[in-house]
């Protein structure tokens, strides 16, 4: 009789592990943490080459393709109720720490523009598809860098085409030393793909405020497990509002020759990124 009991958990057991996988009880686990890391050819933001002061450091021209990397590591944290905080940042890999006692930054310090990134996002699903929105503050590690930067944004992922997965995003400055609007889209996983225009207006010294359009921005990327790679394109309209030198006129003096030169009108970059969770 004692072996009675024992022999009914064995028997259970077997007949359990006939049982297909789809019957079984599942229980989901809980995404806790999202990470990621890029690594970025140049690092470019709303069509702005934001180290392009590489260039004049060796001695070169503008040109649309600048060998400028960063590292840019992310972390998600996952709340309860559809709650997210989300931290970026983004650090030059080469032309550091070039400071010149004889100005506030050298321009060739790329460090000092080192970059730390809060979002605070909330995110639904119902019938319609499902929507994101938040609050982004840009922040540079480096006060000397320059402005920070306030940022709200709200996306929604289209409950119909699937295999494209397209989603829709809108962001705008809410504080810095520049206004802009954008409109996204974009989606797929294995083969991705988006396409943003923004429109900016920034008061720029000797030329008063300046609107247009400040860029049109595509990608094409390839995933491949946890890594990914994607080409980058920013077509930039209006040179006049990327024009930071002082002289408003879209142009930038060429360091080999002195002559004033047009502000590149393309920029081009590659993006190499890994990603992965943390579940509970």
């Amino acid at each position: 009789m004692r072996f009675r009991k024992p022999f009914f958990w064995i028997v259970l057991l077997v007949a359990l592990s006939w049982i297909p996988l789809a019957q079984r009880p599942v229980f989901a686990a809980e995404t806790l943490m999202e990470y990621g890391v890029d690594l970025v050819s140049n690092y470019v933001f709303r069509g702005d080459d934001l180290f392009v002061a590489k260039f004049a450091e060796d001695k070169e021209p503008q040109g649309g393709f600048n060998t400028a990397p960063a590292f840019q590591p992310s972390l998600t944290f996952l709340a309860p109720g559809g709650f997210s905080l989300g931290l970026w940042g983004s650090f030059a890999l080469t032309n550091r720490d070039r400071d010149d006692p004889n100005t506030a930054v050298s321009e060739a310090d790329l460090g000092s523009l080192d970059e730390l990134d809060i979002t605070l996002d909330y995110s639904w699903e119902n019938p319609l598809g499902s929507f994101s929105a938040g609050y982004v503050v840009y922040t540079l590690t480096n006060p000397r860098g320059g402005a920070n930067l306030d940022e709200i944004f709200f996306s929604w992922g289209l409950p119909f085409m699937e295999a494209l997965g397209p989603t829709l995003s809108h962001a705008a400055a809410a504080s810095g030393i520049g206004q802009y609007t954008a409109l996204a889209v974009g989606g797929g996983e294995t083969l991705s793909w988006g396409v943003s225009v923004a429109n900016g207006s920034r008061d720029i010294p000797g030329a008063g405020i300046v609107n247009g359009i400040q860029d049109i921005t595509a990608n094409v990327g390839y995933a491949f497990g946890d890594f990914s790679l994607s080409l980058n394109v920013a077509n930039r309209p209006k040179a006049l509002l990327h024009d930071f030198d002082g002289l408003p006129d879209g142009k930038f003096t060429d360091p080999k020759t002195g002559k004033l030169e047009s502000i590149p009108g393309n920029l081009i970059w590659i993006t190499l990124s890994y990603g992965g969770s943390v579940e509970g």
